[in-house]
């Protein structure tokens, strides 16, 4: 059943995307460390333009005719590929909302995209999850489904955890997907489904949030196709998060045991 839930990454088409490196030197090792990041997605690159009003290197994605967002290339080189070599976030950066809302507005601006991503440089697909998962907090209302793969992962990551529980204290019924190797304690508003046989959602990572009010909703869909190594998509266009939504309450729910609590 887990291929079914992933024929939604084999249906998305990719947008048409334009990366234009802006007032960077040729010789920017930061600037080549950020493309080689971006390998992962059908870019055209375009490079050594220049532009007298910006006073530093810029990245801008574009659909080719329109800019979809733009961003230093200090503060995303600094934000993720510093991230990815201390294998966590810059404590720097934990409290400049500014900062955090200028590398989530710029991958954010990736959705629709397939992409391929290696166990050690997932940290993209974190801060996407973050992302949905603060919305349904803010919101306070509507469906989050989290799959997992195996549920001790929420035991183990204790932030996560306590994430969660937070977003279903504030309003949000979470659903929880993987195999159950680990029951969650009974909290109101947290279901667990668990799969026995590892069928269904043991190569799956997803984070679905069906928000009351359309435009908050938001979507992760990764499938792990081999050790370490994950495909998927991002979303935040609602109609495609409602059709991955039913599919999991229609579908997927069906094939799981729903779980008693601790």
């Amino acid at each position: 059943m887990s291929n079914n839930l992933g024929v939604f990454i084999e249906d998305i088409r990719s947008v048409d995307r334009h990366l234009a490196v802006v007032n960077a030197e040729e010789t920017d090792e930061r600037v080549a460390e950020l493309l080689n990041y971006f390998e992962r997605y059908a870019f055209e690159v375009t490079t050594a333009m220049e532009v007298d009003a910006l006073p530093e290197a810029f990245l801008v994605l574009s659909d080719g005719e329109r800019c979809l967002a733009a961003i230093g290339v200090g503060t995303l080189h600094d934000y993720l590929i510093d991230a990815l070599d201390a294998e966590s976030f810059p404590p720097r950066y934990a409290d400049d909302p500014r900062v955090v809302g200028a590398v989530q507005t710029f991958l954010t601006a990736l959705d629709e995209n397939v992409y391929s991503v290696e166990c050690e440089d997932k940290i993209s697909l974190l801060e996407i999850s973050r992302v949905v998962e603060e919305q349904a907090g803010h919101e306070g209302a509507g469906t989050l489904h989290t799959g997992c793969q195996r549920l001790s992962r929420l035991r183990d990551e204790r932030e996560t955890w306590d994430t969660y529980r937070r977003i279903a204290n504030s309003g949000v019924d979470v659903n929880l997907y993987g195999i159950p190797d680990w029951r969650p304690p009974e909290i109101d508003s947290i279901t667990a489904f668990g799969d026995d046989e590892g069928d269904h959602v043991t190569d799956l990572w997803f984070v679905v949030y069906e928000a009351d009010d359309d435009e908050a909703s938001g979507a992760l869909l990764a499938r792990e196709v081999e050790p370490g190594r994950y495909t998927g998509f991002w979303t935040f266009r609602p109609e495609r998060v409602r059709e991955v939504a039913a599919y999991i309450q229609s579908d997927l729910q069906s094939e799981l045991a729903r779980l008693d609590g601790e």
